[in-house]
Parts: C-alpha cells; sequence; structure tokens
C-alpha cells in the first residue's frame, strides 16, 4: 500500500492482524480470512470507536481508519457460508465480479455489525490481490481480474525483475514480505491503470484519498 500511496509512511501503516506461522491449525487460511472474520467478531462497534483517536489503551496507537481485506476467491468457500448465514449468497451474481464484492462487502458489515462508519475501509480484490498487482505489472493484459491463477503468472514477471539474482529453479511464487514488496513498487508505476482496470482497487483508492493528508 505504501509503494501506491507514497504520502503514507511505512509507521503509519500499522497491521493489526497477526501473521500466520508454521504453528496456526488451519495453515495460510487461518493467517487470512478466518482471522479476519475472529477480529471482526472481537471489536463489535463500541469497542471499534475507541480504537480511532485515542487509540484503546494509553499505550496503543490511534487509528485514522480501519482497513478490512477479502479475496473474491472466498465466495465459492462452504466454510465462507457456513460463518454467514445471514447474508445468503443467491443475492447476488456470484459469476460477476460487481456481484462478488457486493457479496463480501455484505458478509463484512454483517461480521463487523455495521453501523455508519466512515472510518472503516473495505479493500475487496477480485479474485485476488494478485490480480492487483498483475495490472500494474503487465499493462497489455485485459481484464485481469479475470485471470485464473495469477500467482503462476506473476511468477516470470518477478523472476524478470529479479535479474541474474532469479532462482530459475523456482515453480511457486513464495509468499512473503519481500517478494511482494518488490512486485508491489514496480505495479504502482502504473497505479492508473490498476484503478482503470480494477474497479474494486479504484473504490479503494477513493475512500483512502481522504486520509491521506492526516
Amino acid at each position: 500500500m505504501s509503494a501506491t500511496f507514497t504520502e503514507l509512511q511505512p509507521e503509519q501503516l500499522i497491521g493489526i492482524q497477526p501473521n500466520s506461522d508454521n504453528t496456526s491449525a488451519n495453515g495460510d487460511e487461518e493467517g487470512g480470512w478466518l482471522q479476519v472474520y475472529k477480529w471482526c467478531l472481537n471489536n463489535p462497534p463500541a469497542l471499534r470507536k475507541r480504537l480511532y483517536g485515542s487509540g484503546l489503551f494509553t499505550t496503543s496507537p490511534a487509528y485514522s481508519a480501519l482497513v478490512l481485506h477479502l479475496d473474491g476467491d472466498l465466495c465459492g468457500k462452504a466454510e465462507l457460508h457456513a460463518v454467514s448465514q445471514e447474508v445468503n449468497p443467491e443475492n447476488f451474481d456470484l459469476q460477476q465480479a460487481s456481484g462478488r464484492g457486493a457479496y463480501l462487502r455484505a458478509v463484512l458489515q454483517n461480521w463487523l455489525q455495521a453501523e455508519d462508519d466512515e472510518n472503516l475501509i473495505f479493500s475487496l480484490a477480485i479474485e485476488a490481490i494478485e490480480t492487483w498487482l498483475l495490472a500494474g505489472l503487465d499493462t497489455q493484459r485485459e481484464y485481469p481480474e479475470n485471470a485464473q491463477n495469477p500467482e503462476a503468472i506473476l511468477l516470470p514477471l518477478y523472476q524478470h525483475l529479479q535479474g541474474k539474482r532469479a532462482q530459475k529453479k523456482q515453480k511457486k511464487l513464495q509468499k512473503n514480505e519481500k517478494t511482494y514488496q518488490k512486485l508491489s513498487h514496480e505495479a504502482a508505476k502504473n497505479t492508473a491503470h490498476i484503478a482503470a482496470s480494477c474497479p474494486h482497487f479504484a473504490k479503494l483508492c477513493q475512500q483512502l484519498q481522504p486520509f491521506l493528508s492526516l
């Protein structure tokens, strides 16, 4: 995010979701949407409001906004539907990117017991955040949000960025901070194209803009 919004400094981006590790009961999944779900349940509206301005405790940072991220490929998961039964997926056109985004937004609002809160920002990547990177790295690609297995497409692009340091035998894109920083800093050179190609990214940019001068 700091690569795209250069007004933001690293110390202004504070992760509040614990990272997964090898001890996580459900592997990568436990470090992703399930932790978003648990955070929402553990932070009802009254508690969230105390995070803004002064922080929850005297040693806690004060937050200007909270960004919650989900990937669109969750829409087909039975596990997601099981913890979101109040939101009927049949009421949304999940064959369309707009429908998947609307469904995930409704799911988050349900988890959050959402009241009107302009400090809550939903980051909904269709189908995954890798498609946003792909849009910025391969500007000739049409409809990057429809890319199948974007991580596999990103691998040769990442190896090209690495140059002589690239590991030619690498078969999968490593999901670590160093790799994604390299990709995002390069993709951020084409932020306008990403926004034009990925409507949900454009919506995220629009929602974040008022907070960039804080």
